[in-house]
């Protein structure tokens, strides 16, 4: 479609597959009401049409929590 100097061009991106797929390795320790986790993640990512060289990419998380009694 053309209005005057300007163009427009309809695309259509409808895809649906799985985006990532993600591998987590926990672990969880409880001292009383202290509560630790710490987890591996493994991610990898399955592009769309267009997209190359996606890295798998890993980390860390830690959390840290305490139970209040109430």
């Amino acid at each position: 479609m053309r209005v005057g100097f300007l163009q427009f061009q309809e695309l259509s991106t409808e895809v649906f597959q799985i985006l990532n797929r993600e591998l987590s390795i926990p672990l969880d320790v409880d001292f009383g009401k202290w509560n630790f986790e710490i987890e591996y993640s493994y991610a990898i990512p399955n592009p769309l049409p267009g997209e190359d060289n996606l890295n798998n990419t890993g980390y860390f998380s830690i959390s840290m929590g305490y139970l209040i009694g109430l």
